[in-house]
């Protein structure tokens, strides 16, 4: 339980706070054991600010790459919080090479909705898998650990997000005051 005495009324996202090394990422550890589970990560905030998640922010890292299974809001206390995730790296449970278990990268944008609603509404595992399953089929990426992170490397996909992020950055300009 957080007390809401202890929440700060400035917020910090996930990306931010791993950016500047105010937030860290681990899988789960018990007197310095790995005791990593699939759907339970450690998120500690050690920065002034509270820490706002939001459910379908993809990090990378550690085991497997994760998504968050709901919005959670993170104080700026230092304590580490047992956080629930669904996996979206179905053929990977272990360390990438050359990487360690803390050293989680930065989050990469929102799953897809149906990957959110699966995580975020229905609340299982295989719905997740199997959502990200069809968003890589539907895109044509092929991966061996099955990762929705494998958006990130190809390129039809990252040219029609450019083309998609670049129309609205011209019909937003100048119009600083929309939230």
């Amino acid at each position: 339980q957080i007390q809401a005495a202890a929440i700060s009324m400035n917020f910090i996202s996930l990306e931010k706070g791993l950016k500047d090394k105010s937030v860290d990422i681990t899988e789960k550890q018990k007197d310095g054991a790995d005791h990593s589970e699939v759907n339970s990560l450690m998120i500690q905030n050690n920065s002034s600010d509270t820490l706002f998640l939001i459910g379908g922010e993809i990090i990378e890292g550690g085991k497997q790459d994760r998504t968050l299974a709901k919005d959670v809001i993170i104080p700026p206390n230092g304590k580490k919080y047992d956080v629930d995730v669904f996996c979206v790296e179905q053929g990977r449970w272990q360390l990438k090479e050359g990487a360690e278990a803390t050293k989680f990268k930065k989050p990469k944008p929102m799953a897809k909705s149906s990957v959110r609603k699966a995580a975020v509404v229905k609340k299982e595992q295989t719905a997740v898998c199997s959502e990200v399953k069809n968003a890589n089929t539907k895109a044509g990426n092929v991966t061996a650990t099955d990762s929705y992170n494998s958006f990130e490397d190809n390129k039809d996909y990252k040219k029609k997000e450019k083309a998609y992020i670049d129309y609205f950055k011209t019909k937003l300009k100048g119009k600083d005051k929309l939230v």
